[in-house]
């Protein structure tokens, strides 16, 4: 597996995602903290739920791990390109 930027349906559902998580802590009714546990619950569901003659558990950690990286490189380019940082 090799990773690659998302498509543009999926770059829309990440923001729309993304959007409904800003919304939330902005609002101050949910931390930070809570919302990386809940992304993590979402993620281990989401596992589950792959079929397991396409894909295995262990091949499925590696897409995520793989993932979870390129969204730290993506929000690096996003916060690189404020000038006040995150926000």
């Amino acid at each position: 597996m090799s990773i690659q930027r998302p498509s543009n349906a999926v770059q829309a559902m990440i923001k729309e995602v993304t959007d409904v998580m800003v919304r939330h802590v902005g609002e101050g009714g949910i931390t930070q903290v809570e919302v990386l546990a809940a992304f993590a619950i979402l993620t281990g569901q989401a596992l589950a739920m792959q079929d397991q003659r396409k894909m295995t558990p262990a091949q499925g950690m590696i897409l995520i791990e793989q993932n979870i990286e390129l969204g730290n490189f993506m929000m690096v380019e996003t916060m690189l390109g404020k000038p006040q940082g995150r926000g």
